[in-house]
C-alpha cells in the first residue's frame, strides 16, 4: 500500500487509564548504573561523587563567569583576527551558560559577531542531547548514592531552569540525600519563588528532621497551590495519614494534571485501592466515592518510608487489558487518547478494543501519553512495548496495523502473505523502513504479539522489533535507527490501523515498562 502524506489526525475523545506497579530501580540504591558512570568518564567528568558534584556546580551561573563571558562576546568584534578567533573558541568552551550572551550577540549590526555567535549557537544546539544525557547520568548516580554533601548542588540545579524529566530526578535525587546538615538549606527553600523547588523542599525536610518538621509542614496542606498541598501531603503521609488522605483525594479530583496523578499514586500505594476510577472513567470522580464509602473505616497503617519518594511509584508499568462486557472506551480503556481523522470509530467488546475498519480511507490510534502515564515530557530513554493485536476474519487488503512510539510506527498487513512489514513516520507516512517479507504469514483471526524495545542514544534511538506468530511460527525480528526527526517528540504510544475500508484492527492487550 503506497504511503499516504500529511495526514493530521483529529482528537476526539479522553478517557482515563489504570496503572499498576512501578518504576524498575528505587530511590537510593547502592550502586549507579556502569553505563552512567561511562558516560562521564568519557567525557572526563570524575564519577566519584565529589566529582559529580562539581560537574553541576560548573553549570551553573556565576557571576565572574559572566562578566568574563561579557568580555568574550566584545572581543568578537575586535580589530584583530587572532583575538576574535580566540573569543569564538572560548565561547565555545563555554557552552550552555554563553546561550543568553551569544543570542543578543546574533541580532548585532556587526556582520561578523552576528556570524560568530550564529555559528556558536548552532554548535551548542548540536551539543544540547549530550548535555542533557551528561546532566541526567550525573543526577541518577547521586541519587542512587544518597550521598549528603550533593544536596546544594542538587538543589541549586532544581532551581534552574530545566524540564520536567530533569527536574523529577533532581528532586528525586534531593529527596535521597536529605540529611540533618542541610535542615537550614531546605527550610530556607521553602519560600523560593519557583513551586517546584518548594515543593521539593517540603518533602527533603521531612526526610531530614523526621517528627521535628510535622509542625512547619502541617499548615502547608492548605496552601493554594496543588503543588504544595500535594507535596505537604507526600511528606506527612505517614506520620498524619488521615490528614494526608483527605488532601490527595481533593487533589486527585481537581484537575488532570501533575498533583491529580501523584496524588492517585500515593492513594494507591497508602490505602491498598488499585483502582478508583468512576462509572465515567474519572479518577478524581473514583476517589471521592471511596472516600465518601470506605475512608471512616479505612486502615491507613501501611508505612509507605522511602517509596513516596519516587515519583514513579504506581505509574513505571503499564499492563492493560480491555475489560470483558464492557462497551466503551471510558468503561473498558482507561486514559488513552482517541483519534481518527476519518471519523472511524473505536470500541470494546468481548474483552478486545477493535479500531473499526468500515469507514474511509484514514488513521485511527489510540495513544498514551508520557505527561499522563509518567507525568513527564517524554520516556525515559529504555522502554519496551509489548501488544497483541490481529485482523478480524475478512477484508484484509490494502490496510495495516501496529504500534507507535514517537513519530515511528512498525506495522504489518495482517491476511496477506508477505505480511509486508515496515516502518513508517505516524504523521507523514515517510518510510523509515521499507516493505520486507515476514517469516510467516500474519493470519488474520489470530492475535500476534509485537513486541518493541527502543534505546534512546545522541543519534536518534535503536529499535530491536519482533512479531511473534500467533500460530507459533517463527517469529519475525528487525534491528534498525532512526534519528531524532524520525523519532520526533518522544512522548507518546499507541495503537494503530491506518489504511482504506476492510476489517477491523483487533488489539488484545498493551504492556509498556519503563526504565528510569
Amino acid at each position: 500500500m503506497a504511503p499516504k502524506k500529511d495526514m493530521k489526525l483529529r482528537r476526539t475523545a479522553i478517557w482515563t487509564i489504570g496503572i499498576c506497579s512501578c518504576l524498575a530501580g528505587a530511590i537510593g540504591a547502592a550502586e549507579p548504573a556502569e553505563e552512567d558512570l561511562e558516560l562521564l568518564r568519557q567525557n572526563g567528568i570524575a564519577t566519584e561523587t565529589g566529582g559529580v558534584v562539581a560537574y553541576l556546580d560548573r553549570l551553573q551561573p556565576d557571576p565572574r563567569r559572566q562578566a568574563e563571558m561579557a568580555r568574550l562576546v566584545e572581543q568578537l568584534a575586535a580589530p584583530a583576527f587572532a583575538d576574535r578567533e580566540a573569543a569564538s573558541k572560548a565561547l565555545s568552551v563555554v557552552g550552555e551558560a554563553a546561550r543568553p550572551l551569544l543570542t543578543e550577540a546574533a541580532r548585532s549590526d556587526d556582520p561578523e559577531v552576528q556570524a560568530r555567535a550564529r555559528k556558536i549557537l548552532s554548535q551548542l544546539e548540536s551539543g544540547s542531547q549530550l548535555r542533557q544525557s551528561l546532566l541526567l547520568a550525573a543526577l541518577k548516580i547521586l541519587r542512587a548514592r544518597g550521598d549528603a554533601g550533593a544536596a546544594p548542588a542538587i538543589l541549586a540545579t532544581l532551581a534552574s531552569p530545566c524540564d520536567n524529566h530533569t527536574g523529577g530526578l533532581a528532586t528525586e535525587a534531593l529527596w535521597a540525600s536529605a540529611a540533618p546538615v542541610h535542615l537550614d538549606l531546605f527550610a530556607g527553600a521553602l519560600d523560593h519563588e519557583d513551586q517546584r523547588v518548594r515543593a521539593a523542599a517540603i518533602v527533603a525536610l521531612e526526610a531530614a528532621a523526621g517528627a521535628d518538621a510535622v509542625a512547619r509542614i502541617t499548615p502547608l496542606l492548605d496552601d493554594r497551590e496543588a503543588v504544595i498541598r500535594l507535596a505537604a501531603a507526600r511528606a506527612l503521609i505517614d506520620r498524619k495519614p488521615k490528614r494526608a488522605v483527605e488532601v490527595l483525594v481533593a487533589l486527585a479530583g481537581e484537575n488532570d494534571g501533575e498533583p491529580a496523578w501523584q496524588a492517585d499514586a500515593l492513594l494507591q500505594m497508602k490505602t491498598g485501592h488499585k483502582l478508583a476510577l468512576d462509572g465515567a472513567g474519572t479518577i478524581g470522580g473514583g476517589w471521592k466515592k471511596w472516600f465518601e464509602k470506605e475512608f471512616a473505616a479505612a486502615k491507613l497503617d501501611t508505612r509507605l518510608g522511602a517509596k513516596r519518594h519516587d515519583l514513579g511509584a504506581g505509574r513505571g508499568v503499564l499492563v492493560e487489558t480491555f475489560a470483558r462486557g464492557a462497551d466503551t472506551l471510558a468503561a473498558g480503556y482507561g486514559r488513552f487518547l482517541y483519534e481518527a481523522d476519518n471519523d472511524g470509530p473505536a470500541r470494546v467488546a468481548d474483552g478486545q478494543l477493535r479500531l473499526d475498519g468500515d469507514n474511509p480511507e484514514g488513521d485511527q490510534r489510540l495513544a498514551i501519553t508520557s505527561q499522563r502515564m509518567i507525568g513527564r515530557d517524554r520516556w525515559p530513554d529504555r522502554l519496551e512495548v509489548r501488544v497483541k493485536l490481529g485482523g478480524e476474519e475478512g477484508n484484509n487488503f490494502g490496510w495495516h496495523l501496529g504500534v507507535s512510539v514517537g513519530r515511528v510506527k512498525t506495522l504489518f498487513h495482517p491476511g496477506m502473505a508477505r505480511g509486508y512489514f515496515r516502518a513508517e513516520t505516524t504523521d507523514g507516512h515517510d518510510y523509515i523502513l521499507p516493505n520486507e517479507d515476514m517469516s510467516f504469514v500474519p493470519a488474520n483471526g489470530v492475535m500476534h504479539e509485537m513486541i518493541i524495545k527502543v534505546k534512546r542514544t545522541g543519534a536518534g534511538a535503536d529499535f530491536d522489533v519482533t512479531v511473534n506468530d500467533g500460530k507459533g511460527g517463527k517469529p519475525h525480528r528487525k534491528e534498525f535507527q532512526v534519528t531524532p526527526e524520525q523519532l520526533g517528540d518522544f512522548d507518546r504510544i499507541g495503537l494503530e490501523r491506518s489504511g482504506r475500508t476492510g476489517a477491523d484492527a483487533v488489539f488484545d492487550s498493551i504492556s509498556i515498562r519503563l526504565e528510569p
